[in-house]
């Protein structure tokens, strides 16, 4: 788990310099690109929890 993790950072370290080197376009596009993947993806979650809880409340 630490050695994923070492292996996570380093790869954010990567693509930070690769952004830091090709602008800031980039990075404002990087930023309004990850919003809308967490707004997306706290969506879906937000629905699965729901289905999840229809599910449960079948089986009792």
């Amino acid at each position: 788990m630490k050695k994923y993790l070492k292996m996570k950072i380093e790869l954010l370290m990567l693509l930070y310099s690769f952004l830091v080197v090709n602008g800031m376009d980039l990075v404002k596009l990087f930023f309004i690109f990850f919003i809308k993947l967490s707004i997306i993806f706290t969506i879906l979650g937000s629905t699965f929890t729901f289905i999840c809880f229809d599910f449960t409340d079948l089986f009792y």
